[in-house]
């Protein structure tokens, strides 16, 4: 297989990230209306409430996922090995 020069590979990931980031905010705009519209029209949410439903939701699911993404290249993960942490709690005793 042929090697890519580093000039050419650095190009083509910024090109990608840019086609990435113009489709991100497509679907964000494309699923803000959805949302705004179908909250409206159940006519139980306001106009500015709808407006912000799906920005808030998106932008800390993307936030979820950036710090995931982070914390895996760091090698870090989100639980320790074994049985997770109770506060305090005792396991209950196997059923007889």
């Amino acid at each position: 297989m042929k090697q890519i020069a580093a000039r050419e590979a650095i190009n083509l990931l910024r090109t990608m990230t840019r086609v990435l980031c113009v489709v991100g905010v497509l679907a964000l705009v494309f699923t803000t209306v959805n949302v705004t519209r179908f909250a409206t029209s159940r006519g139980g949410v306001p106009l500015p409430i709808a407006v912000l439903l799906d920005p808030m939701i998106g932008t800390a699911l993307a936030g979820v996922l950036y710090v995931d993404a982070r914390l895996a290249a760091w090698g870090i993960t989100p639980h320790p090995p074994g049985p997770p942490p109770c506060a305090g709690a005792q396991a209950p005793p196997p059923p007889s």
